[in-house]
């Protein structure tokens, strides 16, 4: 955690000293030349620019409204860079007050035709405007006449009330980015704190200017003698122009094992912190965590939702009739939650229909449910609250801010320990939240709106465990029985997979992922008792499932348990690997070798642990008479290893891998 403390790193001093201001120039027959990056000749396709700018102004009915404008050039080098030619952006489109205008502008398709620059302007017909949910719309357009040597311009304007976030502005981007500049003018009556993320260092300039604004200010009647008016009133006020730039940034790329690349890429985010309006008090918003979570709980999308309970108590108080023992109530309720209110799959820790609509129509968000669910936990006596999440996608939540998080989780203490619950998962079990949850921490917030951070990943590891029965014939031919026994998030996956899929449907997929196999007399256990484990047993067959060179027969006893590949190839990383969660696993293999065969040679056995306890494996094997007994056990001790452990755990993978591909080799006597 260190590491990603590290990358992620507060900006605190603007730099005094700037290098020579970007300015844009006209596209050059040059330009439309060069046929490959020159600090990546690889890349398909490079942001030339990306020029960013955020402005408030003033509408007398309104209010401060931002407005954000974006200018970008890029170009392509090559055609696995045509989908640069296309761009989406979302919008917030709900029918509120907050909702958001996007517009596109001056979009164009540079070539060189002849030696001559061809420009094509970007038609109506190119831009494309839809409604994605009841929340969000999206502005897509496709750039016309893009070929390899093209470069494409393209302005978009997004208008928004929606002061207390500023546009998050990523400095990289999945191809390389030459130059990128996010200007913010920010007015004196708003206060923003200001993160930088990546590993990059940024260029900052600062500098104060005056600005005005003119409103109406109404004046009341005075007695007789003065009458009621309306005064247009100037007032002039300091803003604060903030300019950041970065220069040839390489690609970010998505690697195994990584919760998301925004963790990690060279951005900059701003949170409102107060406003400080003439004539009003100072209000704070999220100068700390305390701030944040005061500010959640007051808001009667979230704190306002905990505190109704007519709309279920007579049921509640049926379910929960004779209880005494706290994890009955816990398991009764949860279960009440799962059953009767199905997610959206809509993820915000606000309500949007309230938790009372949602029971009555039996769906809601993820508000909805797990605060309706906190609700109920409370109102049959647990010590129930909400705990606030960021998901993997939406990022690390490390600095304060009210946008820090897009989740909400429930959390029931008993005997001192903290259960956490999330009933928008049908399969899910207590402690244990569906993998988009397993960000690092969660913010607990209690009935005084005071914080507690709250470790996510399950205390426990998951589990994998595996029998393999199987007998050799002298032609090369196995026949055998498999029993898996699954826990935790493994068996959560299994059943969100496999339970609404035919068994013929898995069967198929099964047997093609196990090396053509077939199967017989499946049967599975448990798969709608959440609180067991998921068990799956079945027969197994296979011809030539050993090598048969002259007198010897070579086969690798773990069959088709053995990993094939190592999943981390690169020889450097920048970041940390993220498992989501510990795993411990166990594979028992019982072979009956063939008549008139004897044991040549077995892989010898091994046991290793990693720098650092990250990982651990054990391979034996023993020989009794003609049968052989081969026991693997490995674990992934901690979800989260930080980069610098990168060298030892894809060794530690490569070993792994090289161990269970070893053969058994016989020779016929």
């Amino acid at each position: 955690m260190n590491k990603i403390l590290h990358l992620v790193t507060l900006l605190l001093i603007a730099t005094p000293a700037f290098s020579q201001k970007f300015e844009i120039q006209k596209v050059t027959v040059a330009d439309l030349e060069q046929k490959a990056l020159p600090a990546d000749p690889s890349a398909q396709a490079a942001i030339l620019f990306s020029i960013g700018e955020v402005n408030f102004r003033y509408d007398k009915e309104k209010g401060f409204r931002i407005y954000t404008t974006v200018k970008t050039r890029i170009k392509i080098y090559g055609s696995a860079g045509y989908e640069w030619g296309n761009f989406e952006k979302n919008y917030y489109d709900a029918a509120s007050a907050n909702r958001e205008r996007l517009t596109f502008g001056d979009a164009c398709t540079y070539n060189l035709v002849n030696g001559q620059i061809e420009k094509t302007k970007l038609r109506s017909d190119g831009i494309f405007d839809s409604k994605l949910n009841k929340y969000w719309g999206q502005k897509k357009i496709a750039m016309p006449n893009v070929r390899e040597g093209s470069i494409i311009e393209f302005e978009y304007t997004l208008e928004s009330p929606n002061i207390g976030t500023l546009p998050q502005w990523n400095f990289q981007d999945a191809i390389p980015v030459v130059y990128s500049e996010f200007r913010t003018i920010i007015p004196e009556y708003l206060v923003y704190s200001h993160y930088q993320k990546g590993f990059y260092t940024l260029e900052v300039e600062t500098k104060i200017g005056r600005n005005s604004i003119s409103y109406r200010q109404k004046h009341e009647a005075e007695g007789v003698m003065i009458k009621a008016y309306v005064e247009e009133v100037d007032v002039k006020f300091s803003e604060t122009t903030t300019i950041y730039r970065a220069k040839n940034l390489p690609s970010i790329k998505e690697e195994k094992f990584l919760s998301s690349y925004r963790n990690y890429i060279c951005g900059i985010s701003h949170e409102l912190m107060m406003t400080k309006f003439p004539g009003s008090t100072i209000k704070s918003y999220s100068s700390d965590w305390g701030d944040v979570a005061k500010n959640i709980l007051e808001d009667d999308d979230f704190g306002g939702q905990l505190s109704k309970s007519g709309y279920f108590e007579e049921q509640i108080k049926t379910l929960t009739a004779g209880m005494s023992k706290p994890q009955d109530k816990l398991s009764a309720i949860f279960q009440f939650v799962k059953t009767n209110v199905k997610w959206n799959g809509f993820r915000n820790y606000w309500c949007d229909q309230g938790v009372k609509t949602a029971f009555r129509e039996h769906s809601g968000n993820s508000a909805e449910i797990n605060l309706m669910l906190t609700a109920m936990l409370r109102y049959s006596g647990l010590d129930a609250n909400p705990v606030l999440v960021s998901t993997r996608s939406h990022g690390i939540s490390l600095f304060p801010a009210v946008s820090a998080f897009d989740y909400v989780v429930s959390s029931v203490r008993i005997d001192g320990a903290i259960v956490l619950l999330d009933a928008t998962e049908a399969f899910a079990m207590p402690n244990v939240l569906p993998m988009r949850a397993l960000n690092w921490k969660g913010l607990l917030v209690d009935r005084e709106g005071k914080p507690q951070d709250v470790n996510l990943w399950p205390a426990s590891p998951a589990s994998e465990n595996r029998t393999l029965a199987y007998t050799l014939s002298a032609d090369g031919k196995i026949e055998g029985k498999v029993r898996r026994q699954l826990s935790g998030n493994i068996a959560l996956d299994f059943r969100n997979s496999n339970t609404a899929r035919s068994n013929e449907h898995y069967l198929e997929t099964l047997e093609n992922q196990s090396g053509q196999i077939e199967i017989v007399d499946y049967k599975r256990e448990n798969e709608s008792d959440y609180y067991k484990d998921v068990i799956e047993t079945y027969s197994f067959s296979k011809s030539q499932a050993a090598d048969i060179v002259g007198d010897k027969l070579y086969f690798s006893p773990l069959l088709f348990l053995a990993a094939t590949e190592n999943p981390f190839k690169l020889e450097t990383r920048d970041y940390p690997v993220d498992f989501g969660f510990a795993v411990k696993s166990k594979h028992i293999v019982l072979i009956e070798l063939p008549e008139g065969y004897a044991v040549e040679s077995i892989p010898a056995g091994v046991s290793m642990i990693t720098d650092g306890n990250f990982g651990s494996f054990k391979y034996t094997i023993a020989q009794t008479g003609s049968k052989l007994q081969l026991v693997v056990n490995s674990e992934i001790a901690q979800p989260l290893v930080p980069s610098e452990a990168y060298p030892v755990i894809r060794d530690f993978y490569q070993k792994m891998v090289d161990k269970q591909n070893e053969k058994i080799v016989l020779k016929k006597i």
